[in-house]
């Protein structure tokens, strides 16, 4: 499956608006969504690099009932000229 943006969610921001949190249900693998602009439209939705992605990877997003893995990544960059962010950092 491909980068689905029905299934980005803007979770919640710090107060000054730096530091966003973002939730993503998927059926790709985590390696898959840390991927090189995996976000084709981040930049446009507004992704930032420092931001946070929790992914939950489902049998089936728009209805699950198996979540088979999740984890998080931080993004870590954001192509000026595409728009395209990468969210390709697992903090430790």
């Amino acid at each position: 499956m491909a980068y689905d943006r029905s299934q980005l969610k803007l979770s919640g921001q710090s107060l000054d608006g730096t530091g966003k949190e973002w939730v993503y249900t998927t059926t790709d693998s985590l390696s898959t969504v840390g991927g090189a602009g995996y976000f084709s439209d981040g930049a446009k939705l507004g992704m930032t690099i420092g931001d946070w992605v929790i992914i939950t990877i489902v049998d089936n997003p728009a209805n699950p009932t198996t979540c088979t893995a999740a984890g998080h990544r931080v993004v870590s960059t954001v192509n000026a000229s595409t728009g395209a962010a990468t969210a390709g950092v697992t903090p430790a």
